[in-house]
């Protein structure tokens, strides 16, 4: 009997339940309690009519659901998004040795206004190319 593993074992799956993981399994949970109880929430407690009850569930259901079961660039939603507040809040160092040992207190007073306004100018965004990157965007 010949059974098919994969050699590498970083790609095979972790199954928990029904091909999801125990996080995706969380989050499904999450959604099915956030979307039923903004439902019922809306329909018994504020008298909304069914069909826009509906709506009001989605709207809180569907944040939950893009967490847990949309990765960006093969990483999870929240870590995606950790990394991005990095990118963005991520200030522009200027540094120049050879200047920097010759300066005196009055030099670096001038290099501390050049950096401010450098760091005014300049922002970092996600979705930048850098020298040396072949795609473009990834962070």
């Amino acid at each position: 009997m010949n059974i098919p593993m994969n050699k590498n074992m970083d790609e095979y799956k972790d199954d928990f339940y029904k091909g999801m993981d125990a996080k995706q399994v969380g989050f499904a949970v999450l959604v099915i309690l956030m979307g039923g109880g903004a439902f019922l929430a809306a329909q018994y407690i504020f008298h909304v009519p069914q069909l826009l009850s509906v709506y009001v569930a989605m709207v809180f259901a569907a944040p939950p659901a893009v967490v847990g079961f949309i990765p960006v660039y093969d990483m999870p939603m929240l870590k995606f998004l950790a990394v991005r507040r990095k990118v963005i809040d991520n200030s522009l160092l200027v540094y120049d040795s050879e200047y920097l040992i010759q300066v005196d207190k009055t030099e670096k007073t001038d290099l501390q206004k050049k950096r401010k306004n450098v760091e005014k100018d300049r922002k970092v965004y996600f979705d930048e190319k850098e020298e040396g990157m072949e795609g473009g965007g990834y962070l």
